[in-house]
C-alpha cells in the first residue's frame, strides 16, 4: 500500500483536487441550471414552448454553452440534462405544498 501511494501519489492528489473543485462548484452549475429552468418555463407560459420535453431541450442547448469550461471538463451535456431533470422534479415538488416531500410523483 505504501508503495503504491509512492508511485502514484502525484495523480491521487490531482485526482482529489479535481474533485473537490468539482464539488466546491457546483453551486454555480446549480444556479445556472435553475435559470434555464425558470427561462424554459416563461418560454411555455408564453406559449413558445409546450412540451415538458421540449422546455428541457430549451434549456440544456440556451444554458449549456453558458457554463464556464472548467465546469465543462466535468459536466457533459448528458449530465447538465440530468441536473435539469432533477431540478425540475425538486421545483414542482416544492411548488405543489411547499414541501420537499415527493408528494408529486
Amino acid at each position: 500500500m505504501i508503495q503504491f501511494i509512492k508511485e502514484y501519489g502525484y495523480i491521487i492528489w490531482v485526482i482529489l483536487l479535481a474533485v473537490i473543485y468539482a464539488i466546491s462548484e457546483w453551486g454555480k452549475v446549480k444556479e445556472i441550471a435553475q435559470g434555464a429552468i425558470l427561462n424554459a418555463k416563461r418560454q411555455a407560459k408564453d406559449k413558445i414552448l409546450s412540451s415538458g420535453i421540449e422546455q428541457e431541450n430549451y434549456a440544456v442547448a440556451k444554458f449549456y454553452p453558458m457554463l464556464p469550461g472548467r465546469i465543462k471538463i466535468f459536466i457533459s451535456e448528458a449530465i447538465f440534462r440530468n441536473i435539469i431533470k432533477w431540478l425540475y422534479k425538486k421545483a414542482t415538488d416544492l411548488a405543489d405544498d411547499g414541501k420537499l416531500n415527493k408528494s408529486n410523483e
